[in-house]
């Protein structure tokens, strides 16, 4: 064994090595775009579903039903 030798050996192990752990790196890229993409898209629903609910919420306040048999109650009583 020449000492040329053990320089390829090491050069090859160590492109192995960086091979390795760059498609590791990709695949945790990869994993860690899935869960923020996940979490932007449940953060979004769960907004959509409480603007929902304000909204739904907020029409009952201002709503004219109530109002109107407010009024025909107090007429009604006066009566």
């Amino acid at each position: 064994m020449s000492a040329d030798s053990d320089d390829n050996r090491i050069g090859a192990f160590a492109a192995v090595v960086n091979s390795r752990l760059a498609a590791e790196s990709r695949i945790a890229n990869a994993v860690s775009f899935t869960w923020l993409c996940g979490g932007w898209a449940i953060a979004c629903c769960l907004f959509g579903v409480g603007l929902t609910l304000a909204f739904w919420g907020y029409s009952y306040m201002i709503s004219v039903v109530p109002a109107a048999e407010q009024v025909a109650k107090a007429l009604g009583d006066a009566f």
